[in-house]
């Protein structure tokens, strides 16, 4: 019921109607509902930050946007090389580690 009330002094009252009373009560009501729209920010939303996610971070920088771009691609194509590689290598070391060849 509470959740009703705050909802319900939100909305701006009905100020037009002549059946809400006297032209004090309709004059006060009318300063809160100025006051409180008066209050609320003006313009479009600002743009938020991706925060310190560095998964976040890297969808904003290579996907949304204007910057958008195939760097990812790029960056998967280099990544699997390099696990590949180590791994590659890794064996490698196990081959010669008994003095193989």
């Amino acid at each position: 019921m509470s959740s009703v009330a705050r909802l319900a002094s939100l909305i701006p009252p009905k100020i037009a109607v002549p059946s809400t009373g006297s032209a004090q009560a309709t004059a006060a009501r009318m300063g809160k509902v100025v006051e409180f729209y008066s209050k609320l920010p003006k313009g479009s939303l600002p743009k938020s930050s991706p925060g310190l996610n560095p998964i976040a971070r890297y969808k904003a920088k290579y996907f949304e946007g204007p910057n958008a771009s195939g760097a990812p691609l790029v960056h998967a194509i280099v990544g699997l090389f390099f696990i590949g590689y180590t791994i590659d290598y890794q064996m490698h070391l196990k081959h010669h580690k008994n003095g193989h060849h």
